[in-house]
């Protein structure tokens, strides 16, 4: 594509993207109805008045702030109504999120509380009330709740009934925009007395119970409750204050979200399925790299750099989830978590790399270029820009399946947090860089370098591999929305368009994508907010997006390519790769051509039933047998061994082969076929090379079979209507020990009646050497045994039930030498 074409496309994709987002974002999306019409600095301004309103000074106090969400209120309203209606009444009228404001560390002695007690207080006892005094204010800047820990040793007035529910009124209407019902109260099940009259009886009792108090706790508490009413909810919503002596200690708004709604089965399912899902790649991970390491083909120089780069990057974010903590109880988190998060990255970016570049090395050049220093190259510059055309186009394909989904299902926010944690941070720019960075890293190693690859190389289908890792990238990456079983459809179409990318690019731009979809999608919720602070941190996003990564990706695309020889800038660990898999494609087409000299299929010989396998124990091997026609009533039957495993023995095989099937035509007499070949192999092969080999000719006519051996297996005989098993064996040295003299000495022929019924298996000694996990061998008893277990089957089943019982005594072992049989049944 021409380069100044690429620009502008990925420019106008990605602007058309991101805009139209921002316009379906309110309805199609559960976290919508994030809306702001104050921000945090007037929430502090709120609670810090309210403090001193209430004769409490917040000198050398910081305010920790961060927004939450009443996840099961907003699942309940977004159930009930719909997304899109549901998301309007979360902006306009319910408290669906709210910030949560704190103030910490130890404030400066001087801190005053307003009381009628003429006794002095001790400076510490006051400054408990103000320690983790909290406040809740939803995002229109309505109190929620507030809370101040009161110490039940603190000597404080008395007050009447009436004046506690007078002071509880005051700080309604004063603070509290959400009003009771007028003339509307519930029973209290806390201590304590209520704003209407009571009956006499209760009366007492509630005189009692201040007795006791007064004796214990030197005060009175009261707590009150009014119902409420919102909009378009039955919930039997309340207010409760709380009155501890003469102060409010606390007030807070409960509305009441049914049970139903209250379950958290999706988030259950999804943590289940996550542990499952982290143990079994967990497992992955280890067993391929044992299997590398043996084969020394696993490098840490590309991982540990990166590995240090994401502890870093955690620690950072560690310090930003950790700012209300002090001290150790913030360093040690700071220490232990990113340097397990670093140690973990570092283990599987190795691995993945490993199982990457096997499967495709060529997706591995633009890193490759990054680590050799060649920043400025055309295929990083090509990579960033059409990275960030799919991540924008993803997010886009996300809220438009969303918004589809909402018409027809009911679609709910089941864990909005992640998000949220932006809003809350001292700086959300920095922190969203931050995650989506390392958190991608970890997408790109695991999900596309391992199971991609993996699931490709075992599958051969692109369809089949990207569902299969679509699913568990969106089981561990989504969990936003639910329900699960729409959710999980919803994001696994959306991962899996990230996936391919990874399949039809490379690492850079797939990298380039996941990064551009996390760092859009947040900004558009922060471009959402419509609060003036928020839109220009989203607008922030998109600068640091253009300013860093697009304009550096346009230098690329225009700078002169240095290197075009990519195999040159490879690290070892690929050179090691390339010549394991040129061996492993030389072995798997010497497989098929030995393939093709073994017989494709049994002949069709009168009066014969026939059966034969071979199973090599590595790609190719040296075990051989054949079936060679010599006219129309004779069948010459062979079975052999070379010496060795591997090509080598291969290569014997097919020579052997060769020289049998000139020879075979001469003479009807194995004894004389055999001499011959034991000259020609002797003068063509090593010293250190020889063959065990039995040939037989079955002529069906004189119902005689020849036979005659060179150091091979015996053949086993079993005769129709009898227990016994017949041994034949015959005197005979391998093809290629001696030059001849000896060999043709020494060699026997033998003739052997045979008759409808007789069984004869020729085979070469991977079946008795086969061994068990204790190291013991099939043996000669056990071989016989399953020979006379299946004598009364047809051929093809005496070989199978063979095969079987080998496979099943050496289950779990690794086969260590080839396997042949020849299964010949008199019919």
């Amino acid at each position: 594509m021409n380069k100044w074409k690429l620009i502008v496309i990925s420019i106008i994709v990605t602007a058309f993207c991101f805009y139209v987002s921002v316009l379906l974002y309110p309805t199609a999306h559960p976290l919508g109805a994030t809306q702001f019409t104050v921000n945090k600095d007037h929430i502090v301004k709120n609670a810090s008045d309210l403090l001193s309103d209430l004769g409490l000074l917040a000198r050398g106090l910081k305010a920790d702030i961060r927004l939450r969400a009443q996840k099961h209120l907003i699942k309940q309203i977004q159930e009930e109504k719909g997304l899109e209606k549901g998301n309007r009444l979360l902006r306009e009228s319910y408290p669906g999120y709210y910030w949560d404001l704190v103030w910490i560390e130890k404030p400066y002695t001087g801190i005053s509380i307003e009381t009628d007690d003429e006794s002095p207080q001790v400076d510490e006892k006051i400054q408990e009330i103000l320690k983790g005094t909290r406040f809740h204010f939803d995002t229109h800047g309505r109190m929620l709740h507030f809370s101040r820990k009161i110490p039940d040793t603190l000597n404080l007035p008395i007050l009447s009934k009436s004046e506690a529910k007078k002071l509880a009124y005051d700080f309604i209407k004063k603070y509290v925009e959400f009003k009771p019902l007028e003339n509307e109260t519930i029973p209290s099940d806390s201590l304590g007395g209520m704003p209407n009259e009571l009956k006499e009886s209760e009366d007492d009792e509630l005189e009692q119970v201040q007795s006791r108090i007064g004796e214990r706790f030197k005060r009175t508490d009261y707590t009150f409750k009014w119902l409420i009413s919102l909009p378009e909810l039955e919930n039997k919503s309340e207010l409760k204050v709380i009155i501890a002596g003469n102060l409010i200690s606390n007030y807070d708004l409960d509305l009441h979200v049914p049970e139903k709604y209250q379950h958290d089965e999706d988030s259950i399912v999804r943590e289940i399925l996550n542990v499952l899902l982290f143990i079994f790649i967990t497992i992955i991970v280890i067993v391929i790299a044992f299997r590398k390491s043996r084969a020394y083909e696993i490098n840490f120089t590309i991982a540990w750099k990166l590995g240090i780069f994401i502890a870093l990057l955690y620690a950072v974010e560690v310090y930003f989830m950790m700012s209300r903590e002090q001290g150790w109880e913030m360093i040690i988190p700071m220490i232990i978590l990113p340097g397990f998060v670093g140690g973990a990255f570092i283990f599987a970016w190795a691995v993945s790399e490993s199982v990457g570049r096997e499967t495709w090395k060529e997706k591995i050049i633009p890193l490759d270029l990054i680590t050799k220093g060649h920043f400025f190259h055309s295929k990083i510059g090509t990579g960033i820009l059409t990275g960030i055309s799919f991540g924008a186009v993803t997010v886009l394909v996300f809220l438009v399946l969303t918004w589809v989904a909402s018409k027809i299902y009911s679609i709910y926010t089941i864990d909005s947090q992640s998000n949220l944690d932006y809003f809350s941070s001292i700086n959300p720019t920095l922190k969203l860089l931050i995650h989506s960075l390392w958190s991608n890293l970890y997408v790109l190693s695991i999900y596309c370098m391992l199971l991609v690859s993996i699931l490709y190389s075992k599958t051969g289908s692109r369809n089949i591999t990207l569902a299969l890792t679509a699913i568990p990238l969106a089981i561990m990456m989504g969990g936003i929305i639910g329900p699960s079983y729409i959710a999980i459809i919803i994001e696994a179409f959306t991962f899996g368009i990230l996936l391919w990318v990874f399949y039809r690019y490379d690492l850079l731009t797939t990298f380039t994508a996941l990064v551009t979809f996390t760092i859009l999608y947040a900004s558009i919720t922060f471009a959402n907010a419509l609060n003036t602070e928020f839109i220009e941190i989203a607008a922030q996003h998109l600068t640091v997006l253009t300013a860093i990564i697009v304009i550096y990706a346009w230098i690329t695309i225009f700078s002169k390519d240095k290197v075009q020889d990519f195999s040159a800038i490879e690290p070892a660990i690929a050179k090691f790769i390339s010549e394991r898999q040129r061996m492993k494609q030389q072995l798997e087409v010497a497989r098929e051509v030995q393939k093709t000299f073994l017989p494709q299929s049994y002949p069709i010989f009168k009066g014969l039933d026939l059966a034969a396998e071979c199973v090599p124990a590595f790609e190719v091997g040296g075990d051989y047998y054949d079936f060679i026609k010599l006219g129309n009533h004779r069948l010459g039957v062979v079975i052999g061994d070379v010496s060795g495993k591997g090509t080598r023995a291969a290569f014997y095989m097919t020579l052997v082969k060769g020289f049998l099937r000139a020879l075979a035509r001469i003479s009807y007499s194995p004894a004389e076929i055999l001499k011959e070949m034991n000259t020609l192999f002797f003068e063509n092969a090593k010293r250190d090379a020889f063959i065990s080999l039995v040939y037989g000719i079955f002529d069906m006519e004189e119902k005689i079979l020849t036979l005659a051996r060179s150091g091979h297996n015996p053949v086993i005989v079993h005769r129709t209507g009898e227990e016994r098993l017949e041994t034949i064996i015959t005197d005979g040295l391998a093809l290629g020990l001696e030059k001849g003299a000896l060999f043709n000495r020494i060699m026997q022929e033998t003739k052997i009646p045979i008759k409808s019924g007789d069984l004869f298996v020729f085979y070469t000694d991977g079946f008795t050497d086969a061994r068990n996990k204790s190291k013991e061998e099939f043996g000669e008893e056990r071989f016989l045994a399953a020979i006379k277990k299946y004598a009364d089957g047809s051929a093809e089943k005496v070989l199978q039930g063979i095969f079987t019982e080998v496979k099943r005594y050496s289950k779990g072992m690794q086969q260590h030498d080839d396997m042949s049989m020849v299964v010949v049944k008199v019919i």
